[in-house]
């Protein structure tokens, strides 16, 4: 979603941001899916540098459709905190 997103609206400022927190999220999804338990803290981050992504762009940049994204991440959070996770 973060790649995504950085390809649609493009800005080289926000772009490395949102592709770097992209490849974390897939490769820490990736791993917690093959049973890493270790990589569910690096989720967690990446999750959190999301949302902290998005309130920068609805705060800063007036950007409405960053709040799917930080709704998703707030979703993925949120599954992430469940105990039995």
């Amino acid at each position: 979603m973060n790649c995504i997103g950085a390809v649609v609206f493009w800005e080289w400022s926000a772009c490395t941001w949102a592709v770097v927190m992209g490849f974390v999220t897939v490769a820490a999804a990736a791993r917690v899916l093959a049973g890493d338990g270790a990589s569910i803290g690096l989720l967690r981050r990446a999750m959190q540098a999301e949302i902290l992504f998005a309130a920068v762009k609805l705060a800063g940049r007036r950007e409405p459709e960053a709040v799917t994204f930080g709704v998703a991440a707030v979703v993925v959070l949120g599954l992430l905190s469940r105990r039995d996770v």
